[in-house]
């Protein structure tokens, strides 16, 4: 009877907060109103077109004006901020604007600007008047409102999405928030809402491709696997012949090509075209699922032209190629695509790029370029390698040298290690809707790579030093004993062998030991740092890494809570909670607590542990010149919760 009474009061409550809205197109919902251009259709010599990776509405026909308006409800009075999705509309920089005037519902102006748009073709999110000022207006009270825009009689303005956000509480980002069309959804929590399929465990490696020749590809990887430098997949532009593919079954290695109506049935993956239609897309995708097991996961590379449509985050991955420029620019260019949040592309979640042809660079800057895509590559939720169309060692390829080859390995076996906690951000990602790379729309050469990391990526020929900005909180230098106080920006080194990278004090990171591909690693040994001076958690997930399992919620989940408190530190590994096939519930420990003092006892469950050390027992051990602690745990038992407590 309680459960009727209480369903029949949230049809009440849901009835009534309903009627109190009157009909409309558009309804600000949680100080959000959110509208797609295109919802007008073709009026007034404005015309629906796709260009890029949206959809908008474009000016088409001269000396002749054209006038775009679109309504909606504010329930919620204040000061909103107004942004627009747009393009550049010409080179001028004196026409390069869009007028547009506000309406209340008497149709009475009660604001006018221009937006300032943007200096790049790409779609990017503005907020600038054309004197350079934050773009405001006023609701004073509830009702209808309307907002026009004025083509002026010229042709190419072109606009996607608007976005109102009171007090600019909510930034537009990527492709923005679903239009608000129903005051019952909040657009928030629609876009957390957006499903995303996780690739393939083995898709988080590195993964190569490019050439063409099958005696260069075996040469390639022969020399990289001899070198320990790690391999999980590669595509080719042909076919697969049965020497090679053998050669790769043998390591383990994934193959993929491109992909037609008589693509090779041997490959586990494929290179779609660019432009390919969101079908065509979810078609090959499916054919990448390994007959028999309805739920595995496919993989394929496709295009960047889908992305308006939510559905292209079930089809992982995206694939961005830059052939409009050589060198160095491409480099920021694409650092710039994953980091800024007011770019279209910052809504892909799993986004990889291509690397403009080496052998077109000027060969000076060949090394120098290599090493610095190889750095910024390894800091992406997809590491891909497409480098060099005539292989990395013949004598007709890059022949890269020693210390490219050692900044290759370096970069690549880290990858491989922090697995761990890639993958755990890959889960947050389809959980939460945030994807592991977050950038500030202030600075967009450095992001966020995850909860821990911040990466700065050298994006310009022979810069051996940079500004980095340190959002709030104590910041370690992971190449170096440097240490930083955040809030503020630092002029840093960054010679060429190394990208400047920062983990927050209070990170929780956990690797994995090294082995030749993803798929080969241990997952009954974890290594896990945590860096000292503040507080933090780290949910680790895990799953079988193949099948679709994960979206039932067949993943395990383990919680790492850290604190310091009255000079202990205190460190509690959760219970597992769940299980996945075939899970390994024994699992041994190494803990390196780093930047810290000399204990006088360590405690797991309140029991003293040894300072001994021995194979198959738990102990500690302190070294003095790296300050760190370091917490061997043997057999642990996932299914039960381990209390580290660690005294001054």
């Amino acid at each position: 009877m309680k459960i009727f009474t209480s369903l029949i009061l949230i049809f009440i409550l849901t009835f009534i907060s309903c009627e109190r809205f009157p009909e409309a197109d558009y309804y600000e919902i949680e100080g959000i109103v959110s509208i797609e251009a295109e919802s007008q259709g073709e009026i007034n010599n404005w015309i629906v077109d796709h260009k890029y990776t949206s959809v908008g509405v474009t000016s088409y026909e001269s000396d002749s004006k054209g006038e775009i308006r679109y309504s909606f409800y504010v329930s919620n009075p204040g000061d909103y901020s107004i942004w627009l999705l747009s393009n550049r509309f010409s080179d001028a920089s004196d026409q390069n604007f869009l007028n547009f005037s506000v309406f209340d519902d008497e149709n009475s102006e009660i604001g006018s600007s221009s937006f300032q748009l943007p200096s790049r073709q790409n779609p990017e999110w503005v907020n600038e008047s054309e004197n350079g000022e934050d773009i405001s207006i006023r609701f004073s009270e509830s009702g209808f409102y309307s907002i026009e825009f004025y083509s002026n009689g010229k042709t190419g303005y072109r606009f996607d999405k608007l976005h109102f956000t009171l007090n600019n509480a909510r930034k537009p980002e990527g492709m923005g928030y679903p239009e608000t069309v129903d005051p019952r959804f909040d657009p928030v929590d629609q876009k957390r809402e957006q499903r995303i399929r996780i690739p393939p465990q083995w898709a988080f490696g590195v993964l190569y491709g490019g050439a063409v020749d099958g005696s260069t590809i075996k040469n390639d990887v022969e020399r990289l696997l001899e070198r320990d430098i790690p391999v999980d997949a590669y595509w080719i532009d042909d076919e697969w012949t049965n020497n090679l593919s053998q050669f790769m079954d043998q390591h383990e290695i994934r193959k993929g090509t491109h992909f037609s109506e008589n693509s090779d049935t041997d490959s586990d993956f494929f290179l779609l075209p660019l432009d390919s239609d969101l079908d065509v897309v979810q078609q090959v995708y499916e054919n990448t699922q390994n007959e028999g097991e309805k739920n595995h996961r496919g993989f394929i590379f496709s295009g960047i032209a889908n992305i308006y449509d939510e559905e292209f985050k079930l089809y992982p991955v995206n694939r961005y190629s830059n052939n409009s420029s050589t060198g160095f620019d491409v480099l920021k260019d694409q650092v710039e695509k994953v980091s800024n949040p007011r770019l279209t592309m910052y809504e892909i979640p799993f986004l990889t790029h291509d690397l403009v042809d080496l052998q077109t660079v000027e060969e000076s800057a060949r090394e120098e370029l290599f090493m610095r895509w190889i750095q910024f590559s390894a800091f992406n939720p997809i590491m891909t390698l497409f480098p060099a169309p005539n292989g990395l060692f013949a004598e007709s390829g890059l022949d890269l040298s020693g210390r490219a080859v050692e900044n290759l390995k370096k970069y690549s076996v880290l990858r491989n290690e922090l697995f761990p906690y890639i993958y755990s951000h890959a889960h947050f990602t389809r959980q939460s809707g945030e994807k592991m790379i977050q950038g500030d729309g202030l600075r967009n050469t450095q992001f966020m790579f995850g909860d821990a990391f911040l990466v700065a990526p050298i994006v310009e020929r022979g810069v051996r030093e940079r500004s980095v900005y340190f959002p709030d909180g104590y910041w370690y230098d992971y190449n170096s004993n440097n240490s930083y106080e955040g809030g503020r920006s630092w002029f840093i080194e960054a010679p060429l062998e190394t990208i400047p990278v920062y983990v927050k004090a209070g990170s929780i990171v956990p690797y994995r030991e090294f082995s030749p591909t993803i798929e080969e690693g241990d997952k009954g040994f974890l290594r896990v740092e945590i860096y000292t001076g503040d507080a933090g958690t780290f949910r680790l997930t895990e799953d079988d890494g193949f099948s679709e399992d994960y979206l039932e919620g067949i993943a395990a989940r383990t919680m790492f809570r850290y604190n310091e408190l009255e000079g202990r530190k205190i460190l509690t590994i959760g219970a597992v909670q769940r299980h996945y096939h075939e899970m390994i519930v024994v699992r041994d420990y190494e803990i390196e607590f780093l930047y810290a003092e000399k204990p006088s006892k360590i405690l797991i469950n309140e029991n003293t542990v040894s300072e001994t050390e021995g194979e198959g027992i738990t102990y500690w051990i302190y070294d003095d010149q790296k300050e760190s602690i370091k917490l061997i745990i043997s057999e642990a038992n996932r299914d039960e919760k381990i209390d580290i407590e660690i005294l001054p």
